[in-house]
């Protein structure tokens, strides 16, 4: 079991990562590689350098929400959808994406804190946080 960042555990490049493991993993085992992303809608993180880190809050409107209408937290199987939400997961989709060395500017421009996805292609089934908030760290 492998736990990343979507950039990195997802099965294509999506120009954060030009080959993230994933997509080696994904060269390696082929059907045997499955992986499960994460989207949020509202969320709280700690982000920052070595010497400074902070919590962050973001609200993503991402399209991907009305699939779990009626939910806090959704877990999706992409082989289990159909109709629209099928077109939906098979097209190019604004996702969430925040990670280290987060900054001022990346929390104000939309641009800089979600990356453009084919969710289908990167990933094989998906869990939508409505509100997510950072761990506490030991």
């Amino acid at each position: 079991m492998l736990f990343g960042h979507n950039a990195h555990v997802g099965k294509t490049a999506n120009g954060a990562v030009s080959e993230p493991v994933g997509a080696r993993a994904a060269k390696q085992w082929g059907e045997g590689y499955r992986v499960i992303g994460t989207e949020f809608v509202d969320t709280t993180f700690l982000s920052g350098t070595k010497d400074e880190r902070r919590e962050w809050s973001l609200t993503n409107r991402t399209p991907l929400r009305g699939m779990y209408e009626g939910t806090r937290i959704g877990y999706l199987d992409f082989a289990q959808t159909s109709g629209t939400n099928r077109t939906l997961v098979d097209s190019p989709t604004m996702m969430g994406s925040a990670g280290e060395s987060f900054t001022y500017l990346q929390k104000l421009v939309p641009f800089f804190h979600t990356v453009s996805v084919v969710p289908s292609q990167m990933y094989d089934a998906l869990i939508l946080v409505e509100d997510a908030t950072p761990t506490t760290m030991l």
